[in-house]
Protein backbone atom coordinates (compact mmCIF):
# COMPACT_ATOMS: atom_id res chain seq x y z
CA UNK A 1 0.00 0.00 0.00
CA UNK A 2 1.48 3.18 -1.04
CA UNK A 3 1.95 5.76 2.24
CA UNK A 4 -0.39 8.48 0.41
CA UNK A 5 -3.04 6.43 0.79
CA UNK A 6 -2.97 5.53 4.42
CA UNK A 7 -4.75 8.53 6.24
CA UNK A 8 -7.52 8.21 3.52
CA UNK A 9 -7.68 4.52 4.87
CA UNK A 10 -7.40 5.53 8.73
CA UNK A 11 -9.93 8.12 8.07
CA UNK A 12 -12.40 5.86 6.44
CA UNK A 13 -11.36 2.85 9.06
CA UNK A 14 -12.41 5.61 12.06
CA UNK A 15 -15.61 6.62 10.17
CA UNK A 16 -16.72 3.08 9.63
CA UNK A 17 -15.96 2.12 13.39
CA UNK A 18 -18.20 4.92 14.57
CA UNK A 19 -20.72 3.87 12.19
CA UNK A 20 -21.05 0.52 13.90
CA UNK A 21 -20.82 1.25 16.97
CA UNK A 22 -23.61 4.38 16.53
CA UNK A 23 -26.05 1.08 15.07
CA UNK A 24 -25.19 -0.94 18.04
CA UNK A 25 -25.88 2.23 20.57
CA UNK A 26 -29.06 2.79 18.89
CA UNK A 27 -30.92 -0.51 18.25
CA UNK A 28 -29.95 -1.97 21.65
CA UNK A 29 -32.80 -2.24 24.46
CA UNK A 30 -31.76 0.34 26.80
CA UNK A 31 -34.44 -0.97 29.08
CA UNK A 32 -32.68 -4.47 30.02
CA UNK A 33 -29.40 -2.54 30.61
CA UNK A 34 -30.92 -0.25 33.46
CA UNK A 35 -33.58 -2.83 35.08
CA UNK A 36 -30.15 -5.01 35.84
CA UNK A 37 -28.74 -2.03 37.94
CA UNK A 38 -30.49 -3.00 41.24
CA UNK A 39 -30.14 -6.92 41.09
CA UNK A 40 -26.15 -6.09 40.39
CA UNK A 41 -26.14 -3.58 43.70
CA UNK A 42 -27.80 -6.34 45.52
CA UNK A 43 -24.90 -8.93 44.61
CA UNK A 44 -22.40 -6.85 45.22
CA UNK A 45 -23.71 -6.20 48.70
CA UNK A 46 -24.68 -9.74 49.35
CA UNK A 47 -20.42 -10.41 48.41
CA UNK A 48 -19.68 -7.73 50.86
CA UNK A 49 -21.87 -9.67 53.51
CA UNK A 50 -20.62 -13.45 52.96
CA UNK A 51 -16.85 -11.98 53.18
CA UNK A 52 -17.86 -10.28 56.74
CA UNK A 53 -18.20 -13.65 57.70
CA UNK A 54 -14.84 -15.24 59.76
CA UNK A 55 -15.22 -18.74 58.15
CA UNK A 56 -14.68 -16.90 54.68
CA UNK A 57 -11.30 -16.50 55.32
CA UNK A 58 -10.78 -19.99 56.25
CA UNK A 59 -12.24 -21.21 52.53
CA UNK A 60 -9.37 -22.24 50.52
CA UNK A 61 -10.31 -22.94 46.82
CA UNK A 62 -8.57 -25.21 44.85
CA UNK A 63 -6.21 -23.22 42.21
CA UNK A 64 -6.00 -23.11 38.55
CA UNK A 65 -9.58 -22.36 38.19
CA UNK A 66 -8.77 -21.39 34.28
CA UNK A 67 -7.26 -18.18 35.43
CA UNK A 68 -10.70 -16.61 36.85
CA UNK A 69 -9.85 -16.63 40.45
CA UNK A 70 -7.64 -14.25 41.34
CA UNK A 71 -7.22 -15.20 45.39
CA UNK A 72 -6.59 -18.42 47.13
CA UNK A 73 -9.44 -17.49 49.73
CA UNK A 74 -12.98 -17.36 49.27
CA UNK A 75 -12.98 -13.83 51.25
CA UNK A 76 -10.91 -12.37 49.21
CA UNK A 77 -12.14 -13.37 46.19
CA UNK A 78 -15.67 -12.38 47.19
CA UNK A 79 -14.21 -8.56 48.31
CA UNK A 80 -12.17 -8.49 44.79
CA UNK A 81 -15.12 -8.81 42.85
CA UNK A 82 -17.59 -6.71 44.90
CA UNK A 83 -14.90 -4.03 44.21
CA UNK A 84 -14.75 -4.42 40.77
CA UNK A 85 -18.85 -4.25 40.68
CA UNK A 86 -18.33 -0.91 42.67
CA UNK A 87 -15.79 0.58 40.56
CA UNK A 88 -17.93 -0.46 37.17
CA UNK A 89 -20.96 1.39 39.02
CA UNK A 90 -18.53 4.48 39.69
CA UNK A 91 -17.42 4.53 36.39
CA UNK A 92 -20.63 4.43 34.67
CA UNK A 93 -21.88 7.64 36.69
CA UNK A 94 -19.12 9.23 35.21
CA UNK A 95 -20.11 8.23 32.03
CA UNK A 96 -23.57 9.70 32.82
CA UNK A 97 -22.51 12.72 34.16
CA UNK A 98 -20.67 13.67 30.87
CA UNK A 99 -23.65 12.57 29.15
CA UNK A 100 -25.83 14.94 31.57
CA UNK A 101 -23.65 17.89 30.80
CA UNK A 102 -23.55 16.98 26.68
CA UNK A 103 -27.22 17.14 27.19
CA UNK A 104 -27.60 20.35 29.03
CA UNK A 105 -24.96 22.32 26.73
CA UNK A 106 -27.45 20.73 23.33
CA UNK A 107 -30.42 22.46 25.31
CA UNK A 108 -29.14 25.33 26.35
CA UNK A 109 -30.22 28.82 24.56
CA UNK A 110 -28.08 29.00 21.20
CA UNK A 111 -26.99 25.45 22.18
CA UNK A 112 -26.30 23.24 19.54
CA UNK A 113 -30.04 22.47 18.81
CA UNK A 114 -31.27 26.05 18.80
Amino acid sequence: MSLELLPKFTETADRAQMEIVWNLISKQDWAAFLESAPLALSQIGNCYVAASHEKAALIELPQNQGGRLRYKHVRANLIHCSDLGREAFREAEIQMLKVQLSARHICEPRGTVS
